[in-house]
């Protein structure tokens, strides 16, 4: 997931809030493992990137599908992580 609202998700400590898998899952209506975080913590940007592990294929596909996935009440764009 990239271009999404990093404090959409994380805390004032800038790490994954105890009730975000819980909200992305039902908000997107998908099931997911893990989030891990790609962009600098420390950065503070306005916009950051996450990688998302879904517990079925078929939701990841949709996800990229669609081209964005839904994080609290706007939107992130969606595409498959290819480490550089």
């Amino acid at each position: 997931m990239d271009n999404m609202v990093g404090r959409a998700i994380l805390n004032p400590n800038r790490t994954l809030r105890d009730e975000a898998i819980t909200a992305l899952e039902a908000e997107n209506e998908v099931n997911i493992i893990k989030i891990v975080w790609l962009s600098n913590r420390c950065a503070g940007k306005a916009y950051e990137s996450m990688a998302v592990c879904f517990v079925k294929r078929e939701q990841a596909v949709q996800a990229l599908q669609t081209g964005y996935f839904s994080v609290s009440g706007g939107s992130a764009y969606t595409s498959v992580f290819r480490l550089e």
